[in-house]
């Protein structure tokens, strides 16, 4: 590594950690992928998204406030579909468990899912921190259009702004929280290569594999030449190979 560090050094070090057993490059690479995603959704499903992406998105479990997290929400610029999009680097990592409960979210529209947000969001208003955290994706759903805020509900949320928290306040004004839209949901799966747990028959599942991906980011700057080499070396599983 130089002394000054380069997006190069960035890569080699995520390339080779991601070989050692506690070290997940899912969750490190996310925002790498991220910065690409509008292209890679326009190359390789067709469609154009917004620009305002939302990492993390809360589907709430049955019975309880908890939530499955996606790792990237996604709308279509018309607004009529929305996309969970799951982000696979290792392929061990697939599980029943998750194509069960996306195939439970696609059921119904988003309607539902940002109704059960607005549980999740009441729930989180006894932890300052966590209720401030969930404004700011309120107020990316409220930019996509998909949900309009009460006007009272930023200066209630934040304590310096009102001279204090009034949680009862809060919760009725998340109730409040209006849903515009209620566009279809559809899934992505962004992941090294091809699996038998791939739903190919059904159109609601979308799949993109890295070697695809890498032929389409390639050509995207600097950093998407970059980007396209290391995905080529992420189709293989980081166990299998001694270290070099």
């Amino acid at each position: 590594m130089t002394t000054h560090p380069s997006m190069n050094d960035l890569f080699g070090l995520l390339d080779k950690w991601r070989h050692f057993p506690a070290f997940p490059l899912e969750p490190r690479s996310e925002v790498l992928f991220a910065l690409f995603l509008p292209t890679i959704m326009e190359s390789c499903i067709g469609v154009k998204i917004n620009p305002l992406v939302i990492p993390q998105f809360p589907l709430k479990k049955e019975g309880n406030n908890q939530s499955n997290n996606v790792d990237f929400f996604a709308l279509s610029e018309d607004g009529k579909c929305g996309y969970l999009i799951e982000l696979k680097t290792d392929m061990r990592s697939r599980r029943g468990n998750q194509d069960k409960y996306l195939d439970k979210a696609i059921e119904k529209n988003l309607h539902a899912k940002l109704c059960d947000y607005k549980k999740i969001l009441k729930s989180a208003t006894d932890d300052k921190y966590a209720r401030q955290k969930y404004y700011h994706m309120s107020k990316s759903l409220s930019r996509l259009r998909l949900i309009e805020l009460p006007s009272e509900l930023e200066s209630t949320i934040y304590p310096h702004m009102s001279g204090g928290v009034d949680r009862f306040r809060v919760r009725k004004l998340i109730d409040d929280i209006c849903i515009l839209k209620s566009p279809l949901l559809e899934v992505v799966y962004v992941q090294p290569y091809q699996s038998k747990e791939d739903k190919c028959d059904d159109n609601r599942f979308h799949y993109i594999y890295f070697d695809e991906l890498a032929n389409i980011v390639e050509t995207h700057g600097d950093m998407g030449g970059l980007f396209a080499g290391y995905l080529r070396k992420w189709t293989t599983d980081p166990a299998t190979h001694p270290p070099r």
